[in-house]
């Protein structure tokens, strides 16, 4: 799969994510940077606050978390 330019072989951890979750957001928002606290709050809604550094995604997971993701900054964005 290609996103971001990206070739997505294999696993990615979960601060790889959050660094391509992050990157994609901005990207949308006319490269914003998003606030700390906005991204604990997404962490927050997913649960994952506690364990993202052990969070694993391959290229079937990566795309629907990517869009929890998306939807859930959506709504702390309302």
């Amino acid at each position: 799969q290609r996103l971001e330019g990206r070739h997505i072989d294999g696993q990615i951890s979960g601060s790889a994510f959050l660094a391509l979750a992050e990157s994609v957001a901005s990207s949308i928002l006319f490269d914003l940077a998003l606030p700390e606290n906005l991204k604990t709050l997404v962490l927050q809604r997913l649960q994952l606050t506690d364990n993202i550094q052990s969070l694993q995604l391959d290229s079937q997971t990566l795309l629907p978390k990517l869009q929890e993701y998306l939807l859930a900054l959506a709504e702390e964005l309302k």
